[in-house]
């Protein structure tokens, strides 16, 4: 995979080559595209690789495409919990400093 793409930009891309061999007649089992898929993720899937590849007696590119669209939802909402949290942090901040300025300049 490549880490500078979206997660649907690398799965298109695996998709294309999936159809590119099945053009040619290299057909390769839906089991086999699950483990090929599983096997090019980066080290920060590494829990999610072991957990699918040995969590069921057997594997479906299906149930793989699932489960990697499902933890990046929860990145992208816990991406955009911490961005939102950051910003009321600030504008508490903010806010507490203001009117901090304002009560000294009455003094």
């Amino acid at each position: 995979m490549d880490p500078s793409k979206t997660l649907e930009e690398n799965l298109d891309d695996f998709k294309i080559i999936t159809i590119t061999l099945t053009n040619i007649d290299e057909k390769i089992s839906n089991e086999n595209q699950a483990i090929i898929l599983l096997n090019s993720l980066p080290d920060s899937y590494k829990n999610m690789k072991t957990t699918i590849k040995y969590g069921k007696e057997s594997l479906s590119l299906e149930d793989v495409l699932v489960a990697l669209r499902s933890r990046d939802l929860e990145t992208k909402k816990e991406q955009k919990s911490c961005f939102f949290e950051g910003l009321y942090v600030k504008e508490k901040s903010n806010k507490k400093s203001h009117s901090r300025g304002n009560s000294e300049s009455r003094s």
